[in-house]
C-alpha cells in the first residue's frame, strides 16, 4: 500500500470517529436542553398559577379596603343626612298641624297639640327623639327627660365649655332658619362620660321654636360597622376564595369557615393550629401585612382537613381590623400533575426527533467524509491553481481596501458636517431660528467694541410679548410655538440686515441696533417693530384672529452703559416701566429708573428684616353706631415703626404682595388682632368684633380658611368676633372659587365685609351668590357728601342696595358733622373715620373699652 492510499484510509478513519463523537455530543446536547426546557415551563407554570392568585387576592382586599374607607370617611356626612331626613319628616308633620288648626283652636292649644304629636315619634332603632326650645333657650319638649319641659337650657355645656343651646339657637337663626350643630353630651348608658354628638335644627317661624334631632357619631358608626360586616359576609371570589375580618383585640368578626365563632376571640378556637394561625396573622398585620401561607380547613370539609391556602393581610386603622382575603392552594398539584403530562409527551416526542436528525446528519456526514478523501488525493495536483486563485483574491482584496478609505473620507465629510450642525444649534435658537443668547452676547461685545472705536452709538431693545401667557394656557403650547415662529419672523423683517435680532428666552426678544447717530432712529426702529406686531393673525387650525402687542425697554451706548451686562440690564429694567405704564409702548432707560429700582430692593429688605424683628403694630379705626355713637367693632390697620421713622403702609403693602411677604405679615396682623382681642375679653372687657383685611394675595395663593381657623384655635377667640373684609376686585377674579371660600370662612361663624364698595364691580348678582354680612362704603363717596351730587347718588343707591339685602352698611372716611348727619338720614348703620375717632393703639382703644365705648359726646 502506497504512502497516499494510507494517508487518504487514515483521514477516512480518523473523519468518521469524528462524526460519531460529534453525534453523540449534539444529541446529548439537544436532550438535556429539552430536559432544562421541560423543567423552565413547569416552574414558569407553577410561579404563574401563584402569581395570578397573588394578584387576585390583593386586588379583592383593595376593593373593600376602598369601599371600607370611603365609608368610614362620609360616616359623618351620612348621619347628617339621615338626621336631616328625619327632622324634615317632622318639620312637615309640624306645618301640616299648624296649617289645619289655625283658625280653629287657640295658639297655646296648636302648641300642645304639636308637642304631643312629636313626643311618641322614635326613630334609629329607637334612640332618635325629637326636642323642640325656643330661641331664647327654654325647653318646651324633650322626651327623655320631660322634668326639664318649661326650664332654661341656654347656659348648658359640654365638657370643652361649648355652650350647647346657643349654638342650637345660632344655627336655626342662619338665613336659611336651618343647620348642623356639633357637641358633646353624656353618651348612651354611661353618665360620667361625654361623647361626640351630631344635631340638625330647623326653625319654626310661627312660634319662634326650635325643631331639632341628634344621634351620637360613635352609636351611628357602630351601626354602620354591622352594615359593612353582613355586606363582607356575602363576598366570595374564584371558586373559593373569601373575605375575613378580625378585630385588632383578637375578636373574629367575619370568619366564613367557623361562622360560629363570630363574635368571639380567636383564643376560643378549638383546634391549637388555627389559634396560632390566627395569632400570626394579626402579628403579621401589625408589622407590615402582605402576603402570608398556612394551612386551614375549607368551609365544605366536613372532615375540618387542614389544607394549604395563601391570603392577603392588610390593617385597616380607620376600623381597628385586619382584612384577610384567601385562596386555597390544594388545586395547584392537581393542574401542575396534568402540565406535567402533557409536557412530558412533548418532550418525548421531541427527543425521538432529535435522535433521528442527529442520525441522518451523521449519515451525511459520512457520505460527505467519502467524497472529501476521495478530493485529498487530488490536493497536491492542485496547489498551482490554488496559487492562482490566492493571486486572485490579494488583487480583490487590494480593491476593497481602496473602497474602505473612499468609506472613510465619506465619513469624515459626514462628520464636519455634523460638527457645523452642532455649532448652529449652540448659536441660534432651534425653534425660532434666530441668534440665541450665547450667541447675543458675542454680537453685542463685537458691536460695543466697534462703537468704543468709532464714535458711534449702538442701542439694545429688550422686546417681550404682551400677555403671552394667556396664549401658551388657552390655546396650548403647539399653538404658542406657532404664535412665536410668525412673531420672530415679523420682527426680522422690520430690522436692518446689519442689526442683531435673537430670542433671549421664552417669548423674550433682543434686537441690537449698530451704528447709530440720533435718539429718534431708535424710537422709529421702536415703532416699526410694534406695528409689525399689532397685524392680526390667524392660526392654521382655529376661527379666531390673534392680535399680540409688544412691550419695549431701550437701553443707548454709551448713555446707558459701557459694557453688554449694563445694556442689557438697563434695557430690562426699562422694560419693567412700559409694563407698568400699560404695556404696548416703548420706554428708554433713564437713571432715575435705576434709582427707584434700588429704593424698592432696599424697602424689600428692610421689610424681611421687620418681620423677624418685629417692628410691626397693629391700630384700630374704631367702628360706631351712627345713631348713638356707641362703639361696635374696630379695623385693625397695621404700622411698621423702623429704625428711620414710621413708614406709610401705601409705601409698604404694595412692595410685600409683589415679593410674596404680604402671606407671612397678612398672617400675623390676623393672628395678632384675634390674640389681642381675646386678651381684652380675659380681662372682663365687652369686645366688639375686629375687622381684618384679607390682601388679594393672601386669597389667592393661601388657604384662608386654614390660616383663619389657626389663627382662632391659637387665640381662643369666638369666631363672631372676627370680621374679614375682602375688595370686590377679587371676589370676581374667580367667582366660584370665592364663593366657594366664602362659604367655608362664614360656616365658621367669622363675618364677611366688601371693603370699598361702589369702586368695582358692584352688582346684585356677586352680592346675591356670596354669603356677605357688610358692605362698606368708600371713602371717595364720602368725602363730597352732602354738597356733591353725584356722590350723593351713590352713597344713597348703595345704602338701599344694602337695605333691600339685609346687610350692614358702614360709612368710611367720615371727617364731619354733615356727612354723618347725611348718612344718618340716608339709613346708614355705622360709621368710622376722624368725626369721632382716629385710628388708636391697642392701649388707647383698651381705655376706650373701660369707658364703655361712647363717643358720640
Amino acid at each position: 500500500m502506497n504512502t497516499e492510499a494510507w494517508l487518504s484510509r487514515l483521514q477516512l478513519m480518523g473523519s468518521l470517529a469524528l462524526v460519531l463523537v460529534l453525534a453523540l455530543a449534539l444529541g446529548g446536547y439537544f436532550v438535556r436542553q429539552d430536559i432544562r426546557l421541560f423543567e423552565s415551563n413547569l416552574q414558569a407554570m407553577e410561579q404563574e398559577f401563584l402569581r395570578n392568585h397573588r394578584e387576585l387576592l390583593e386586588r379583592e382586599a383593595a376593593n373593600v379596603k376602598g369601599y371600607l374607607d370611603h365609608l368610614l370617611n362620609r360616616s359623618e356626612l351620612l348621619l347628617k343626612e339621615r338626621i336631616r331626613a328625619e327632622v324634615d319628616q317632622a318639620m312637615q308633620i309640624v306645618e301640616t298641624l299648624y296649617q289645619r288648626e289655625q283658625g280653629r283652636r287657640d295658639a297655646a292649644d296648636i302648641r300642645q297639640l304639636i308637642v304631643e304629636t312629636l313626643r311618641p315619634l322614635r326613630f334609629f332603632d329607637g334612640r332618635g327623639y325629637f326636642f323642640i326650645d325656643d330661641l331664647e333657650g327654654n325647653c318646651i319638649l324633650l322626651p327623655i327627660q320631660p322634668e326639664r319641659e318649661g326650664s332654661s337650657l341656654w347656659d348648658n355645656q359640654d365638657d370643652t365649655g361649648h355652650y350647647i343651646m346657643r349654638d342650637l339657637a345660632r344655627a336655626a337663626q342662619e338665613p336659611a332658619g336651618e343647620g348642623f350643630s356639633h357637641y358633646r353630651w353624656y353618651a348612651p348608658g354611661d353618665n360620667t362620660q361625654m361623647a361626640d354628638k351630631v344635631a340638625y335644627v330647623r326653625r319654626f317661624e310661627p312660634y319662634g321654636w326650635i325643631i331639632g334631632a341628634g344621634e351620637y357619631l360613635s352609636v351611628f358608626r357602630a351601626d354602620l360597622q354591622r352594615e359593612v360586616l353582613d355586606w363582607i359576609r356575602t363576598i366570595r371570589f374564584s371558586t373559593d376564595g373569601y373575605v375575613a375580618i378580625i378585630a385588632n383585640d383578637g375578636t373574629l368578626l367575619v370568619s366564613p369557615t367557623v361562622s360560629d365563632m363570630e363574635g368571639r376571640n380567636y383564643q376560643a378556637l378549638r383546634d391549637p393550629r388555627m389559634r396560632e394561625v390566627t395569632a400570626r396573622i394579626l402579628a403579621f398585620s401589625r408589622e407590615s401585612g402582605g402576603f402570608l401561607n398556612y394551612t386551614w380547613v375549607r368551609p365544605t370539609d366536613s372532615t375540618q382537613t387542614l389544607l394549604p391556602k395563601m391570603a392577603y393581610v392588610i390593617r385597616l386603622p380607620g376600623w381597628n381590623w385586619t382584612l384577610v382575603t384567601g385562596l386555597y392552594l390544594n388545586d395547584l398539584d392537581t393542574v401542575l400533575n396534568q402540565r406535567r403530562t402533557v409536557l412530558q409527551e412533548g418532550m418525548r416526542e421531541r427527543i425521538w426527533h432529535t435522535i433521528l436528525m442527529v442520525l441522518l446528519a451523521a449519515a451525511a456526514t459520512v457520505a460527505l467524509s467519502v467524497l472529501y478523501a476521495r478530493w485529498v488525493s487530488g490536493v497536491v495536483a492542485g496547489y498551482r491553481r490554488d496559487l492562482g486563485e490566492r493571486t486572485t483574491a490579494l488583487q480583490k482584496t487590494a480593491r476593497a481596501l481602496d473602497r474602505a478609505q473612499s468609506a472613510v473620507d465619506h465619513a469624515i465629510d459626514e462628520r464636519k458636517i455634523a460638527e457645523e450642525q452642532l455649532r448652529h444649534l449652540s448659536e441660534y435658537d432651534e425653534l425660532t431660528g434666530l441668534p440665541n443668547r450665547a450667541s447675543l452676547r458675542n454680537h453685542l461685545c463685537q458691536a460695543v467694541s466697534v462703537a468704543a472705536r468709532s464714535g458711534h452709538g449702538l442701542a439694545v431693545l429688550f422686546l417681550n410679548l404682551d400677555r403671552f401667557k394667556t396664549v401658551n394656557n388657552s390655546l396650548g403650547y403647539p399653538h404658542g410655538d406657532q404664535v412665536l415662529q410668525e412673531m420672530a419672523r415679523r420682527l426680522r423683517l422690520a430690522v436692518r440686515a446689519s442689526d442683531t435680532l435673537s430670542r433671549h428666552g421664552g417669548d423674550e426678544f433682543v434686537a441690537l441696533l449698530p451704528e447709530l447717530l440720533h435718539r429718534h432712529q431708535v424710537g422709529a426702529v421702536a415703532e416699526k417693530l410694534m406695528q409689525a406686531m399689532a397685524k392680526p393673525y390667524r392660526l392654521d387650525d382655529r376661527p379666531e384672529e390673534l392680535v399680540i402687542t409688544l412691550s419695549i425697554g431701550i437701553s443707548m451706548y454709551p448713555d446707558d452703559g459701557r459694557d453688554v451686562d449694563s445694556l442689557l440690564h438697563n434695557a430690562a429694567v426699562a422694560l419693567s416701566k412700559a409694563k407698568q405704564e400699560g404695556r404696548n409702548n416703548y420706554c428708554f432707560f433713564t437713571s432715575d429708573m435705576d434709582a427707584r429700582g434700588h429704593a424698592r430692593l432696599s424697602l424689600e429688605n428692610r421689610l424681611r428684616r421687620a418681620l423677624e424683628r418685629g417692628e410691626f403694630a397693629l391700630h384700630y379705626q374704631p367702628q360706631f353706631q351712627i345713631t348713638d355713637g356707641r362703639l361696635i367693632g374696630y379695623e385693625a390697620l397695621v404700622r411698621w415703626s423702623s429704625d428711620d421713622g414710621l413708614i406709610s403702609p401705601v409705601q409698604f403693602i404694595p412692595v410685600a404682595e409683589e415679593c410674596g411677604l404680604i402671606l407671612p405679615l397678612g398672617a400675623w396682623v390676623l393672628k395678632e388682632a384675634c390674640r389681642q382681642n381675646q386678651h381684652w375679653r380675659d380681662q372682663g372687657l365687652a369686645i366688639q368684633p375686629v375687622a381684618v383685611n384679607l390682601s388679594p394675595v393672601q386669597f389667592r395663593r393661601q388657604a384662608v380658611g386654614a390660616t383663619v381657623i389657626e389663627a382662632l384655635q391659637a387665640s381662643g377667640l369666638n369666631p363672631g368676633y372676627l370680621e374679614l373684609e375682602l375688595t370686590e376686585g377679587v371676589l370676581m377674579e374667580n367667582p366660584e372659587q370665592a364663593s366657594a371660600v366664602l362659604r367655608e370662612l362664614k360656616a365658621m361663624g367669622v363675618r364677611l365685609a366688601v371693603d370699598d364698595f361702589g369702586t368695582g364691580y358692584s352688582s346684585l348678582s356677586y352680592l346675591k351668590r356670596f354669603p356677605l354680612d357688610t358692605l362698606k362704603i368708600d371713602r371717595a363717596f364720602v368725602q363730597g357728601l352732602p354738597v356733591d351730587r353725584d356722590d350723593a347718588a351713590i352713597t344713597t343707591a348703595i345704602i338701599r342696595l344694602a337695605k333691600s339685602l339685609g346687610l350692614t352698611t358702614i360709612a368710611e372716611g367720615v371727617e364731619i358733622e354733615a356727612q354723618r348727619a347725611f348718612l344718618l338720614a340716608e339709613g346708614c348703620d355705622r360709621l368710622q373715620g376722624f368725626l369721632w375717632s382716629r385710628p388708636l393703639p391697642a392701649a388707647e382703644l383698651e381705655a376706650l373699652l373701660r369707658q364703655g365705648g361712647d363717643r358720640s359726646s
